[in-house]
This record gives C-alpha cells, structure tokens and sequence, in this order.
C-alpha cells in the first residue's frame, strides 16, 4: 500500500498546486505516520480540473457536480467497494477478486487503516460534496485502464455516517453509468475480536505474527497458527463488545438499503471456511466481471496468494472456551461460538 502511494507521482503532478506546494502531499509526503492521504485541497477544484474530460450521461446529472462527473469512463473498469471490518479477510479478497478478474491492482484502504485515521480522511474531505470518491475513481480508472474492476477498501466506522461519507455513498446510490458498487462482507463478530486479540497478544511480546502468510512461507504459517491456538480473550467487556460491533455492522447494512446503494452481501465464512466457490460467483455476477459460472474451490486457491491461517473450531483457539461459552449462552451472540 505504502509503495503504490509513493509512486502516485504521475496522479499529483495532475493536480493544482497551493501555495506553491503540492496539493496532494499526503499521498506520500505521510507515509511515515500512517496518515491517510490528504486530498482535500485537490478536491476543491476538481471541477474545473476535470473540465472537458470523458464522457457524462444525462442519467448521472444531479450526482452531485456534473463536471466532477465528466471524468468518470462508462467504459472503464467497474468501480467498486470492499466494505468490511479489519481482520475480515479483506486481503484475500481483494486479491482473488482481481486475480479472477484478470488483473489485480494495489490493494488501498482509502477512507483510513484505523478509526482515528478515518476521522482524520473525511475530516480532510467534509467541504467537498462526497465528490473525493469520485475523484479517487477517476484516477484508479486512468492508472489501471487494462483492470476489470478498480477501487478501494473502506472499514466501516462510525465515520461512515458522516456527512463527508453519505455525500459519497449517496452518489454511489444515483450514477448509473458508469455505477459504484459496495461488496459487504461480513464475518462472525467473535472470530474478528479473536484474530485482534491475537495480533495484540503478538505485539505485546514482540512476536512477529503476520496479517498474512503467503503460500510456501512454512514458518510464518507455522508461527501464526501457534499464536492462534490456545488464546486466552479477556471476557471483561467482551459482551458489551460483540453487541456494540453487531449493532454498528446491522446499521451499515441497514444506511446502504436506505439509500438504495447497489452492494451484495457476502460472508467470510461462506468464502473461506465453508469455501464455497457460489459465494465467489455471487460476487462476480453482481460486479459484472469476472468467472460467474463454473468456477472451482481449486480455482479460487490459484488466485489466493495468502494462506488461512485460523482455526475454524473455538475450542481450539480459545484457552478459555467454556469461560466465553457460560458468558455468551444467555445472551442471542451464543450462536456465534462454534467447536
């Protein structure tokens, strides 16, 4: 992600400058502190900057500026969305949907990494209309003209109901040529504070555990399947954790059938632990691109450069099971515990 910011070149030497300084040195320029980049000023006057360019349809007027919508190719790549929480798989699928789809471009999450560096994204785009996701998309269509699908990863924090962030999903919801589609994947609440605590645990000692292992690398798979069995999760807290999670995942879902953006719903587990190709081909028949028939679990694993490294039955993973088990067995999150 860091090295595709720093060879944005050709992307800021596009935009206007101010001040005599280059509008959008946060593509690079805060690399270091793990910022997320800084596109507001170039914002600002994208209108006049994209002026000419493309082609717009009398379908998308409205779409908040017409002119920042001239840029946008109907005939480019489809744009697109991954939306979900971090320790979800994101990696996985970002990288399968754009090996089976023919070419894989940099995986970025744009809107930020954390929940502070989100708050830090759309405090930097709030005066801009929700027109940053169209300007990004732009962009990426120029970049990677050969892809058959672009786009960006988007954690869904608080921030999501932002102004700056309905303003972009609103246009999402009203363009129709070319159209922004949202692939939400959810994954069982419980097995994504598991694989956190497991990577905080790991800091903690100062063991290396990968948020991804590649095929082959026996002993990062090795490592990150021994972090990840017999795992103590601290139970303080942990119900009121899983409801808050469930609840802000059940309102995402529940904002973007308001307001009508085109998205499907998927499931890591369906995906992965289940590896159910039908799942993969629900993704692909909704983008429009990719294998949508007769597509193989092999197939799939051809595509995936990464390695599942979790175990699929808690009892292994947890130290203390029965301890979560007697927490959550009066509650409706049981279900979410499996052995």
């Amino acid at each position: 992600y860091h090295q595709f910011l720093v060879k944005e070149r050709a992307f800021s030497e596009k935009l206007p400058t101010k001040n005599g300084r280059d509008v959008t040195d946060g593509l690079d320029g805060n690399i270091e502190n793990k910022r997320p980049p800084n596109l507001g000023s170039a914002l600002k006057s994208h209108g006049a900057a994209v002026a000419g360019e493309g082609n717009q349809t009398e379908a998308n007027r409205g779409a908040g500026d017409p002119k920042a919508l001239n840029c946008l190719n109907k005939d480019g790549p489809q744009l697109y969305v991954l939306m979900t929480l971090g320790r979800s798989g994101s990696g996985s699928t970002w990288q399968i949907i754009g090996n089976l789809t023919g070419y894989e471009t940099p995986s970025v999450e744009l809107t930020g990494e954390s929940s502070k560096q989100s708050k830090l994204f759309f405090e930097r785009v709030k005066d801009y209309d929700g027109q940053w996701i169209v300007k990004y998309f732009c962009h990426l269509q120029k970049k990677f003209p050969k892809a058959k699908a672009v786009g960006f990863k988007w954690k869904p924090y608080n921030t999501i109901f932002s102004k700056p962030a309905q303003d972009a999903l609103g246009i999402a919801a009203e363009l129709s040529s070319p159209t922004i589609k949202v692939v939400r994947s959810r994954r069982n609440l419980l097995d994504v504070l598991i694989s956190r605590n497991k990577h905080r645990i790991g800091a903690k000692k100062h063991v290396s555990v990968h948020a991804h292992c590649l095929q082959g690398d026996e002993e990062c798979i090795s490592d990150a399947r021994a972090a990840g069995t017999g795992l103590d999760i601290p139970t303080e807290g942990l119900l009121e954790e899983l409801r808050s999670l469930q609840k802000q995942e059940d309102k995402t879902d529940k904002m973007l059938e308001a307001l009508g953006v085109p998205h499907v719903k998927v499931s890591y587990e369906k995906l992965y632990t289940q590896k159910n190709p039908e799942e993969w081909m629900r993704i692909f028949r909704f983008l429009g691109v990719g294998p949508t028939k007769g597509l193989t679990w092999k197939g799939v694993e051809a595509a995936m450069q990464h390695v599942a490294t979790s175990n699929s039955f808690h009892n292994v993973t947890l130290n203390n099971y029965e301890e979560v088990r007697d927490l959550l067995k009066n509650s409706s999150l049981l279900g979410l515990l499996h052995r």
